[in-house]
C-alpha cells in the first residue's frame, strides 16, 4: 500500500501527515515554511529532520504552502524537499489556497477563504482555481487575518483607546513597551506578520469586550469589503484557519450582516487533505 505524506504549511506553522489506508499513521507539526520570507537555508533547517520522522518508503509528497503561488517558489521548495526525501519521491508543490479548496469542497465548486495568519480567497471549480483574490501579504490586504486583528490591536493599545482592565493585563502578561514593539517589528522580526498575529491568543480572551468585538468584527467587515468580489458565483462559500475558527462566533455574524452563508469553518485544512489524496491515491 502507498504511504504518501501531505503538507499543510501556513506561515505560522507547518502540519505534515503521512498516510496509508486513507488514515494518517504519523503527524509533525514544525514552524511554518514561507518561501517568500525565508532563505533556502532557513527552509532547510526546519525540513532536514524530517525524513528520520516517518516511516520509509514514500510515494509521494504533496506541500501546500503559503508563499507559493510563483513558479519559482514551487520550483524552491519541491527541489529541497527532493534533497531531503529523494529524487523517486514524486513531489508536487502548489500553493495553500488551493489545499484549503481541495480539502473544503474536494470536487465540487465552491468559494474557499482562509483566515489564519494572512488570508486569501479563490473561487474553485471542482478542479482548478478559477480567481483569486487577496493573498497579496500583509503589506497590501490580509484583511481578516492574524496579522490584521493583531495589528489593529497594537494601534488600540498603544493609543490608550482600551479599557483600563486589557491594558493591565497585556503589560503583566509581555511587559512590552512601545518601543520595543517598534523595535521587534522593525529591526529585528524575520517574520513581522507572523509576530504581530502571535498575540492573537490574547486578544481572543476579551472578544466579547465590546472594543475588542468591533475591533475583530471591522477586520472581518473589510475582509468581505475588499478582498471578496462584489459579483460571486452562486457557489457555496466556506473558511479555513485558525482565525476563522476560533472567532467563528463573529465571523458568521459578520457573514449574516452581508448577506453571505457560511457552509463549513475548519480550524486547518489538513483533514480534508487526507481525505482528498486518499481517494485520489486508491488504486
Amino acid at each position: 500500500m502507498n504511504s504518501f505524506i501531505v503538507v499543510d504549511s501556513g506561515s505560522t506553522t507547518s502540519r505534515w501527515a503521512q498516510c496509508t489506508s486513507g488514515k494518517a499513521i504519523k503527524t509533525v507539526k514544525i514552524k511554518g515554511i514561507n518561501p517568500s520570507y525565508q532563505t533556502n537555508q532557513e527552509i532547510e533547517q526546519l525540513i532536514s529532520t524530517l525524513p528520520q520522522a516517518f516511516k520509509a518508503p514514500l510515494s509521494d509528497i504533496y506541500f501546500y504552502g503559503s508563499g507559493c503561488a510563483s513558479r519559482e517558489s514551487c520550483i524552491r521548495i519541491s527541489e529541497i524537499l527532493h534533497c531531503y526525501f529523494g529524487e523517486s519521491c514524486f513531489i508536487k508543490v502548489e500553493c495553500d489556497i488551493l489545499g484549503v479548496a481541495f480539502s473544503l469542497f474536494r470536487k465540487s465548486t465552491g468559494i474557499a477563504c482562509i483566515m489564519g495568519t494572512g488570508s486569501n480567497v479563490c473561487i474553485y471549480d471542482g478542479k482548478k482555481i478559477t480567481g483569486q483574490f487577496g493573498g497579496m501579504g500583509y503589506l497590501i490586504d490580509d484583511y481578516g487575518s492574524g496579522f490584521d486583528i493583531g495589528r489593529r490591536f497594537f494601534s488600540h493599545l498603544y493609543s490608550n483607546r482600551l479599557p483600563r482592565l486589557i491594558e493591565e493585563d497585556f503589560s503583566s502578561t509581555y511587559a512590552l513597551s512601545r518601543s520595543d514593539m517598534l523595535g521587534k517589528i522593525y529591526q529585528n522580526e524575520t517574520f513581522p506578520n507572523r509576530y504581530i498575529a502571535s498575540f492573537v491568543p490574547f486578544i481572543a480572551k476579551y472578544q466579547n469586550e465590546p472594543q475588542i468585538h468591533d475591533l475583530i468584527l471591522g477586520s472581518f467587515s473589510d475582509f468581505i469589503r475588499e478582498v471578496l468580489p462584489k459579483s460571486l458565483p452562486n457557489y457555496p462559500i466556506a473558511f479555513s484557519g485558525s482565525i476563522a475558527y476560533y472567532f467563528q462566533n463573529i465571523l458568521k455574524s459578520c457573514c449574516q450582516r452581508h448577506s453571505i452563508t457560511i457552509q463549513d469553518i475548519v480550524a486547518h485544512p489538513l483533514e480534508g487533505l487526507i481525505h482528498f489524496h486518499s481517494k485520489q491515491n486508491l488504486k
